[in-house]
């Protein structure tokens, strides 16, 4: 996104960068600060930057202070970078009463990972694992609906093991990215449903 305008070789490549790319890059910003946190986060914005030239860093200056967070990591690989966002759930694995859910991620894109967990008798839990690079968590208030923030994934893991309690025959189902929020470019390792009597799933 950082690249000049003149610099494209076709004007679709500029389009989709300046507008469907600029677009879902604020869109996406909310699994990271939290939906309200983004939407006051554009108020403050244009408090504080109308009438003038701003650039990327007054954004991020911006969002971060409205947050709390630190987003250089998120500013620098959107925008700098054409790294590729891909998540997976690895395993679901049942192991002394508890459940173990093993994800890994396959490209080379950061993002902080929420996970949702279907119960059979309807019940639902929202759990959202901050990346380490954020130095924090987004709070509770920031979002509409209720969730559980577990330990930071490390920037430098390839997998991330998120440990709840109760059995598998519970589980209905295990999703990554459960609102669709992010630029996942495979939603298929993305989800894993358990029909009665599955003993869990281990990726082949």
């Amino acid at each position: 996104m950082s690249t000049h305008a003149d610099h494209y070789t076709t004007n679709f490549g500029y389009g989709a960068t300046s507008y469907s790319k600029g677009e879902m890059f604020l869109h996406q910003l909310a699994p990271v600060i939290g939906d309200r946190n983004v939407h006051e986060g554009l108020k403050r914005y244009y408090a504080t930057c109308r009438f003038k030239h701003p650039e990327p860093i007054d954004v991020q200056r911006v969002m971060e202070k409205q947050s709390g967070l630190q987003l250089d990591w998120y500013f620098d690989g959107w925008i700098n970078t054409t790294r590729k966002l891909d998540y997976g759930i690895r395993s679901v694995l049942a192991v002394n009463g508890e459940l173990r859910i093993e994800l890994e991620r396959l490209g080379e894109q950061l993002m902080p990972v929420d996970v949702r967990v279907e119960y059979r008798d309807g019940r639902n839990a929202s759990y959202h694992i901050p990346l380490s690079l954020e130095r924090g968590v987004k709070k509770a208030t920031a979002e509409a609906l209720p969730f559980t923030a577990v330990d930071p994934w490390q920037w430098t893991d390839p997998t991330y093991l998120l440990i709840i309690p109760g059995p598998l025959a519970a589980v209905a189902t295990v999703t990554i990215d459960p609102l669709g929020r992010t630029a996942e470019i495979d939603v298929t390792n993305n989800r894993v449903e358990f029909p009665e009597g599955t003993e869990g799933f281990a990726k082949p």
